[in-house]
Formats: structure tokens, C-alpha cells, sequence
């Protein structure tokens, strides 16, 4: 089991190909929201949405798994399909 997790001021989304796994929509300051999901080895293809009204604009983007200390999703995990 892995769990992502959003932390925006505002809404923000987080999807693993089309399942949402983290909502943490709406208008707040920074706010912290976790969703868990099962997943095989291999590649996923993931998408963050986010939005900001007002002032503030911050988003973080982490996970955590089986033997794996919750992080931020950093670019030497992700790869880009052509």
C-alpha cells in the first residue's frame, strides 16, 4: 500500500492514471490531505491538478510505501513518456 499526499493553499488533486487518490480541493491555506492505494511494480502515470485564488501559492507533493519514509516526489523517480 502507498500513500500520496497533497499539502496546497489552495485545491489541489492527485490522480494515478484515472483514480484520484488525494482531494484536497477548496479554498484554505496550506492543508495537508492523504489518500492510500495499491499498486504493482512498474510504472504509473500520475497528474496533479492545483489552483490558487488569492494569496498564497505553495504546493508539495509526497509519498510513502513499504519501506519507503514519507518524501517529496522528487524528478529522480518520475519519467516522461514521449
Amino acid at each position: 500500500m502507498y500513500s500520496f499526499y497533497t499539502d496546497s493553499d489552495d485545491g489541489s488533486r492527485f490522480y494515478i492514471g484515472s483514480i484520484m487518490v488525494v482531494e484536497n480541493d477548496g479554498l484554505h491555506g496550506m492543508n495537508e490531505e492523504r489518500g492510500s492505494i495499491a499498486l504493482r511494480a512498474g510504472y504509473h502515470p500520475i497528474r496533479v491538478t492545483f489552483f490558487e485564488k488569492g494569496s498564497g501559492n505553495q504546493l508539495k507533493v509526497s509519498y510513502q510505501g513499504p519501506n519507503i519514509n514519507k518524501q517529496a516526489i522528487s524528478p529522480q523517480i518520475l519519467f516522461h513518456k514521449n
